[in-house]
């Protein structure tokens, strides 16, 4: 089984969700305020709040990319894959040139489990950034996922000189040659041994 390495991140924001609330407390009808504190929510899981956050954003200011951006990541950690789709719609309309807009998109997409069309959208996100590993991995999750083995194994090579930390690339390399079964044909990637303890 391929593991999931969709393109959606999460860090630890507490700090600023505390400083967000105290913007928001001085100026409630602040649109960056409250799309500041729903990304803080998203990244501390705080999901539901996160998306009445990103709610409020976008009814102060309809346009606001970030906000429609960050209305899609809650709607998708929610697992509410269409309207998560619907505000990737507007997010797409107003950031087409935004390498994390076609990621979450392709993950919505992923997580619909249309495949094929989360590639061609992953594509999209790499013309933007050719050299972006979590892309190239989230591509090559989504080839594995339609049987494509021998592009998903491209795919993950190249997320994986790019980055050769990336512990769930290489597992999903080995799974996708066990399934070609031709592990013992392509042993390279493998001879040397990765330190993938954290950087000092």
């Amino acid at each position: 089984m391929l593991e999931d390495s969709w393109y959606f991140t999460q860090n630890d924001n507490t700090g600023a969700l505390e400083a967000f609330d105290k913007a928001i407390c001085l100026k409630p009808n602040n649109a960056v305020a409250w799309r500041g504190s729903g990304t803080a929510l998203v990244n501390t899981k705080g999901l539901t709040e996160a998306l009445d956050a990103f709610n409020k954003a976008v009814s102060l200011n309809p346009e606001y990319a970030d906000a429609w951006q960050g209305k899609s990541m809650a709607l998708l950690g929610l697992k509410r894959y269409d309207e998560a789709l619907e505000a990737s719609d507007k997010t797409v309309n107003l950031k087409s040139q935004d390498i994390v807009t076609w990621g979450i998109r392709g993950t919505i997409l992923g997580m619909q489990e249309r495949y094929l069309d989360a590639s061609e959208v992953f594509d999209r996100a790499l013309i933007l950034d050719p050299d972006n590993a979590i892309a190239w991995g989230s591509k090559g999750l989504t080839l594995g996922r339609l049987d494509r083995l021998k592009e998903a194994l491209e795919s993950f090579d190249k997320a994986l000189n790019l980055n050769p930390r990336d512990t769930i690339a290489r597992n999903n390399t080995k799974t996708a040659l066990k399934k070609l079964g031709k592990i013992e044909k392509r042993t390279g990637i493998f001879n040397k041994e990765i330190d993938i303890s954290p950087s000092d």
